[in-house]
């Protein structure tokens, strides 16, 4: 993997628990 690949999916990763944190509270 290279390194911006790592970094896109530790976005893709964190926005995807945002959502579901987001999705869990409302």
């Amino acid at each position: 993997l290279t390194p911006c690949l790592k970094i896109q999916i530790q976005l893709i990763f964190s926005s995807s628990l945002f959502n579901i944190i987001i999705k869990d509270d409302y």
